[in-house]
């Protein structure tokens, strides 16, 4: 009889059964990644190569993987070509294949669907290759019994590590991390334990921006909010770290105005009217020459859902790094859940500070207060 080490090939396809797949959603998945680069970013930290059942599907994760790490274009024509510098692929794969990936995606907005099942699929199988292992260690009368039943514990939790995540962790785990933390803010000699907005007394209470953490800034509407959270992202740039601000009010344009003008200490109304004059003028062409190289990458994009902050901010962490988002503002984002628009902004709220955490930069959402306030007994503030 085979020993169990030679299980690692043998799955419940040599046993007569087609292991549990997806082509299409494969497929799909695949075919999504290659109409746009946020949705390749997303797919390159979530799904490995042998995730796909395809050898073929797997060739051409591989070969949009390597493009992407080199940081050049992914398209049908430029995974094709990368594919066919290795002969041997031709003989398994072919250009019109790839071609039919992209054609045949039934909806890329499905992108996020598309990665669960292939997933599923993948731990389904892995899961039916370690029962494999696991029969054939029960066969190995030569084995002592502790040693079948521990090494056939430790198949099942490294199938299922994938699947579940990380688990339990101890405080020995955890306390030196801890305290290395507690000393490197101890050094800065700043009071600060997070990202400083430059705000005096916001820092104060906050103790700066903390890393994975949601910091909801709310405020009656036409009350600068906007203009805090240029301040803010713009004093932080200053300092070498890296900002996206997402607006859903200005255009990338009046942002950057916004900012040219700030650091000029002009008014936009005297730019409106073309009546800088020479020395206000001069004033906006130094500042220019400030903000060029600051860090700070705006997006104006006037539908936008938190999947869409997630992809667009994983792909700018790839590139250039990241360390604080700024939303402006919380109201005007998209939400597919809820039944009404407290529980949506709710929802919201709870994916901003999930994205927070899982990118473990802090995230600064400007929020509108409900001008309905005044009209209740408690006068108490509501996000609107």
């Amino acid at each position: 009889m085979a020993g169990p080490e030679a299980l690692s090939s043998r799955d419940s396809q040599s046993l007569g059964k087609v292991p549990p797949h997806s082509l299409e959603a494969e497929e799909a998945l695949l075919g999504s990644a290659l109409l746009s680069r946020d949705a390749v970013s997303r797919l390159m930290e979530e799904v490995r190569p042998a995730d796909f059942y395809s050898p073929s599907n797997q060739t051409v994760y591989e070969a949009m993987k390597g493009l992407f790490d080199t940081g050049k274009p992914i398209d049908t024509v430029t995974v094709s070509e990368l594919i066919f510098k290795d002969s041997k692929n031709s003989k398994s794969i072919n250009a019109s294949y790839i071609a039919r990936l992209v054609d045949n995606v039934p909806s890329s907005a499905n992108f996020e669907r598309y990665i669960e099942i292939v997933l599923e699929h993948s731990h389904r199988r892995k899961l039916l290759k370690a029962s494999g292992r696991i029969e054939l260690l029960a066969m190995a009368m030569d084995k002592e019994i502790h040693s079948v039943l521990d090494e056939a514990e430790q198949t099942i939790f490294t199938a299922s590590d994938d699947a579940i995540g990380d688990g339990l962790v101890g405080v020995n785990d955890v306390l030196e991390g801890a305290i290395e933390r507690i000393e490197e803010i101890e050094n800065r000699g700043t009071g600060l334990s997070g990202l400083p907005t430059y705000f005096s007394d916001l820092d104060y209470y906050l103790s700066g921006l903390q890393e994975g953490n949601l910091v909801v800034l709310a405020s009656r509407p036409s009350m600068g909010k906007s203009s805090l959270g240029l301040n803010i992202a713009t004093n932080v740039s200053k300092e070498g770290k890296v900002v996206a601000f997402f607006s859903l009010e200005m255009t990338k344009e009046e942002l950057v105005q916004r900012v040219l003008f700030s650091e000029a200490k002009v008014t936009s109304g005297d730019a409106r009217k073309g009546q800088l004059g020479p020395e206000k003028w001069s004033r906006v062409v130094e500042a220019a020459s400030k903000v060029n190289s600051l860090p700070l990458y705006f997006d104006d994009a006037p539908v936008i859902t938190v999947t869409d902050i997630r992809a667009k901010s994983r792909r700018l962490k790839s590139s250039k790094g990241l360390d604080l988002i700024i939303v402006d503002y919380l109201q005007l984002m998209q939400s597919s859940s809820g039944d009404n628009r407290q529980q949506e902004i709710a929802e919201i709220s709870r994916n901003l500070k999930n994205l927070a955490r899982e990118l473990r930069v802090p995230i600064l959402a400007l929020s509108q207060l409900n001008r309905a306030a005044e009209a209740r007994e408690d006068k108490r503030p509501r996000l609107g």
